[in-house]
């Protein structure tokens, strides 16, 4: 798996450990640190766009191709 360093500073840091420092208050049983936050919003971020573009794509494609890829609502409702 590939890691990634990304630099906050300034006032983007001060409003990120402010938003921490919220979250540890409000909800101390969550062990929220900078760099959970950080990574829970970029991954919220990617899957949402994953997500859309599975959406886009299925929108485009005819339904019975649809049907020849994935099976009839039946057969992927049971699985098979």
């Amino acid at each position: 798996m590939a890691q990634y360093t990304i630099e906050i500073v300034g006032d983007e840091l001060e409003e990120l450990q402010q938003i921490v420092a919220d979250i540890q208050r409000e909800q101390p049983h969550l062990n929220m640190t900078d760099q959970g936050y950080v990574e829970n919003l970029v991954v919220g971020h990617l899957k949402q766009r994953v997500t859309a573009a599975y959406v886009q794509y299925v929108q485009q494609k005819p339904l019975t191709e649809l049907k020849a890829l994935l099976g009839t609502r039946k057969e992927i409702r049971h699985g098979n």
